[in-house]
């Protein structure tokens, strides 16, 4: 008689001894067993181990007690219960780029002003193209205006 699906599930170990993990310096040896070809095959995987520096921050964040379904997992991620969102491409613009486009709004506004027959400075005075301080006027509508 043929096993169903749902009764080969229920059974923790199918037959094959129990995957070991070996930690010799920073080298992590997984050895398991598994069926190709009708025939059981002993699979060793080799890791290396390595520590990489992060922020302050970063460190404090991971040694937080976990909550929830994850409350009695181990540390690290653990794939029933973290979900990985989309991946999100970012493209900056470099400074070139942002210069380059000042520098035509600034020649598109000067071109304008140019073109209204108005200068760039104004008098407070006279309304004229020339600084207050330089205004022929100052003394005669200066008075005036105080």
């Amino acid at each position: 008689m043929t096993q169903d699906w749902g009764d080969m599930m229920d059974e923790s170990d199918y037959g094959y001894p129990a995957p070991q993990e070996l930690i010799e310096g920073d080298m992590k040896n997984i050895i398991s067993y598994e069926e190709r070809d009708d025939k059981i095959v002993k699979v060793t995987r080799f890791y290396k181990i390595t520590k990489i520096k992060v922020p302050r921050s970063v460190a404090e964040r991971k040694k937080w007690a976990k909550f929830g379904d994850s409350g009695n997992d181990p540390p690290g991620l653990n794939p029933a219960t973290t979900q990985i969102g989309d991946e999100v491409f970012l493209t900056l613009a470099s400074k070139k780029d942002q210069d380059e486009n000042k520098e035509e709004d600034i020649t598109t506004q000067m071109n304008k002003l140019k073109s209204s027959g108005q200068g760039i400075v104004v008098c407070r005075i006279c309304k004229g193209s020339h600084w207050t301080k330089e205004c022929p006027y100052k003394d005669s509508l200066g008075a005036a205006l105080d």
